[in-house]
């Protein structure tokens, strides 16, 4: 295990106004979270410029104004202060750089009537070269980072592909007093159109039920629809490929499942000519695979002609949300097929090499000096590697060398590459988002950018220190008791003078993972609550491999329950925590972990809080957008039908019930706060809200929040600050005051030797 010491004088932090964990003041513990989520650095873009600058993008969660608002810093490698941040208008809703630097391409909505104008402009230098209006053939545009979102450059710099939302006409009203007129254009909307059903992706996707693909050429001023996309298919993350077009295509077969955070969904690239004949059709690059995204040219140091494809996919696909990618490349010669250099792996080697797990582990520029660059889980933390493709077979996997100041398990993650150097972000539990600029050149030098200080979030309160003080961190591993493979648990625990209750934090999922990156919702539960955090990755997160990310479909509420308990003996055993302040916390499969744990465990937990939790997982096939869930997590691999002739027969109704938290409710007698997003579609309020009144029909202590308005994650600025204040008060009323005692040397699960860990 390696533990980080921020601090260690109680008195010190005392002087600093820390929170007592026996206080009752709500408003003390507001002004914790508002310190704590100032802290946070969240940097989500970088882009290398000319003459050794980089830009950094950073997302501040305004509480008070309940927005995300976003944050530029414009560094040279030698600068030794953080410069003034810019913030881009609230009127722009995309601004990315071409891969030279030289060119930026701002996506800009103007008031106007009868309705706002969507619109792209082009900038060189600081100067607005050209503004071409796209109101007239679409909507909303689909931003970088998002699952169809995307912006691809030619090598002029003067054309840019993306997907935006394709303008519809409205279905005139049915009691129309006038005809429609002899002019109309073929395809407009008849009466009584307006609430025909119209399918888009599901949750935090809303309008995507009919995307286009489209080009603004700056030169002659026009935006055209890129005709030819095939009419069963959803069009996503265009590049240019020469002169052509690359994007990948997602068939939605029968049925358009939720796309968020899922990765299974069939998919291909295509190859469009934007020159070409409008009923030219596109070609598919990736016939043999069952899933193909993210295409990433390589850059022609001439500009001319085509380098060679990378892209991730799978070639037999899988049934998980989440699963194990492979890393392909494709060369520019005719009649050229897929290689694989990055396989699956199905359970990591010495050097704890996972495989890759998701679409945006390939940065937007990921070729350098030869290599291709990409992210990737390694147990609970956040790794960047990078591999030179051979003329054939595999290639060679390495890690990149991480910053000097980064300590050993940190989270360390490549945000930016070019042929010339590569942008390296890295954080810990107790230290904010760090970047480090490291050069490719022969001379390989690393030039640690100086750290972009905490931003107050609510008016009238300071903003918080520029680390997390008080607070040591160690990555614990856990064997669990039936003697299955090893998994991770990340602890936060208080350097303080009394022995600290725990709290276990469960991830949702469940294929995902809790990494050593900071998150400020942490540092803010432990120093609220005077308990350390336990953050477990029990099997079936990422990081550990297919194997054991495979180990857990059909044995949800038994296996993952099980790991819980053992990280949770495993930490008790030390006798450094205290067994009568455990609480638990968790949402989504986070969520139905917890209500899972307080009913078959129902003496070990004083407190618990669960958002938009999954309590019934036979409700939640008929009701979520992605019903494949309840099938695959509940019965198992293989067990849903994804040409959409599902049945939910008694026996299969049956048997997803006896899997979920609600059979277990008259046993639960912890006290349990549910928080909601009321337009939740992944997993309904129906289902915590049913869990709620079943908690009150037992007379259990329970309180319930709802957020009008708030999706599955409840991320909202307002709604985040609302409900982790509300989780802190409610383990503060139901947790017992803590027991005193001096400081004890930093826990060590693996020597809790009665687990056998």
């Amino acid at each position: 295990a390696c533990a980080c010491a921020c601090a260690c004088a109680c008195a010190c932090a005392c002087a600093r106004g820390r929170v007592c964990a026996a206080m009752a003041d709500v408003g003390e513990i507001a002004r914790l979270y508002a310190s704590s989520c100032s802290t946070s650095v969240a940097l989500g873009d970088a882009w290398l410029l000319p003459q050794r600058v980089v830009e950094l993008e950073r997302a501040v969660h305004d509480v008070d104004e309940d927005r995300r608002r976003l944050l530029r810093y414009r560094l040279r490698w030698s600068d030794v202060a953080c410069p003034m941040a810019s913030e881009l208008p609230s009127s722009v809703s995309a601004s990315t750089y071409a891969p030279t630097g030289q060119h930026a391409l701002r996506v800009v909505v103007l008031e106007g009537k009868p309705k706002p104008r969507t619109c792209l402009e082009l900038w060189h230098h600081g100067s607005l070269i050209g503004r071409v209006d796209g109101s007239k053939l679409h909507g909303k545009v689909m931003a970088e980072g998002g699952t169809f979102g995307g912006f691809g450059w030619s090598a002029c710099e003067h054309r840019v592909a993306y997907v935006a939302e394709c303008s519809e006409p409205e279905s005139p009203p049915l009691f129309a007093p006038a005809p429609r007129a002899s002019g109309e254009p073929e395809g407009a909307a008849s009466p009584g159109q307006k609430h025909w059903f119209r399918e888009d992706w599901g949750e935090k996707l809303s309008g995507t039920d009919r995307l286009g693909l489209f080009i603004v050429d700056f030169k002659a001023m026009t935006i055209k629809q890129l005709p030819g996309v095939p009419s069963h298919i959803t069009p996503g993350q265009p590049a240019f490929w020469g002169e052509d077009i690359v994007y990948a295509g997602w068939d939605a077969g029968v049925r358009k499942l939720g796309a968020l955070y899922c990765m299974q969904r069939p998919s291909a690239l295509y190859l469009a000519h934007p020159g070409g004949a409008a009923s030219s059709k596109h070609s598919c690059l990736t016939p043999g695979l069952k899933i193909a995204r993210a295409a990433r040219p390589a850059p022609r140091i001439d500009g001319q002609g085509r380098g060679s494809l990378a892209f991730l996919g799978s070639t037999r696909g899988f049934d998980t949300h989440t699963g194990c990618l492979e890393l392909f490349v494709l060369e520019p010669t005719a009649g050229a097929v897929p290689r694989q250099i990055v396989p699956v792996v199905e359970t990591p080697k010495h050097d704890g090499f996972a495989g890759i797990c998701m679409d945006s582990s390939l940065p937007r520029q990921c070729w350098g000096a030869g290599a291709i660059y990409f992210n990737s889980f390694v147990g609970s933390r956040m790794t960047a590697w990078r591999v030179v493709p051979g003329d054939s077979g595999l290639g060679d996997i390495a890690p990149v060398q991480r910053p000097a100041k980064a300590e050993a398990n940190a989270s360390c993650r490549v945000l930016a590459v070019s042929d010339s150097a590569v942008v390296l972000v890295w954080s810990t539990p107790c230290q904010p988002e760090r970047a480090t600029v490291r050069s490719l050149k022969d001379d390989g030098d690393a030039v640690d950018l100086p750290p972009l200080g905490p931003c107050a979030v609510v008016a009238g309160l300071p903003r918080g220190p520029e680390t997390a003080v008080d607070l040591r961190w160690s990555v614990q591993g856990v064997t669990p008791s039936d003697g299955g493979s090893r998994f991770d648990a990340v602890l936060v625990e208080p350097v303080q003078f009394h022995k600290p209750g725990i709290i276990l934090l469960l991830h949702g999922g469940p294929h995902s993972a809790s990494t050593t990156a900071f998150d400020h919702h942490i540092p803010f539960l432990v120093h609220s609550t005077d308990c350390a955090v336990l953050s477990v990755n029990y099997r079936g997160s990422l990081g550990f491999g297919k194997q054991a990310l495979e180990s857990l479909p059909g044995h949800v509420g038994q296996q993952d329950v099980q790991d819980c308990m053992d990280a949770l003996k495993a930490a008790l055993t030390t006798g450094v925590f205290d067994e009568g302040r455990v609480a638990v916390v968790g949402g989504s499969h986070g969520g139905f972990l917890t209500a899972q744990l307080i009913g078959q465990h129902p003496d070990v937990f004083h407190a618990a809080a669960m958002r938009n939790p999954v309590t019934n997982i036979a409700a939640l096939a008929a009701t979520s957008d992605i019903p494949d869930w309840a099938f695959v997590e509940g019965l198992g691999l293989g067990s849903y039908d994804f040409g959409g002739r599902q049945a939910l027969t008694a026996d299969v109704l049956s048997m997803m019930l006896s899997r979920s938290p609600i059979v277990h409710v008259d046993k639960v007698r912890t006290p349990t706060l549910v928080a909601l997003g009321m337009k939740d579609r992944r997993v309904p309020p129906s289902q915590g809200l049913d869990y709620y009144h079943a908690l009150r029909a037992r007379e259990v202590p329970v309180r319930l929040l709802c957020y009008e308005g708030e999706l599955h994650p409840l991320d909202g600025p307002a709604c985040d600050a609302d409900h982790w204040v509300n989780v802190a008060v409610w383990f503060n009323e139901h947790l017992p005051p803590p027991t005193m005692q001096v400081p004890g040397a930093p826990v060590d699960l693996t020597r809790a030797s009665s687990l056998g860990v």
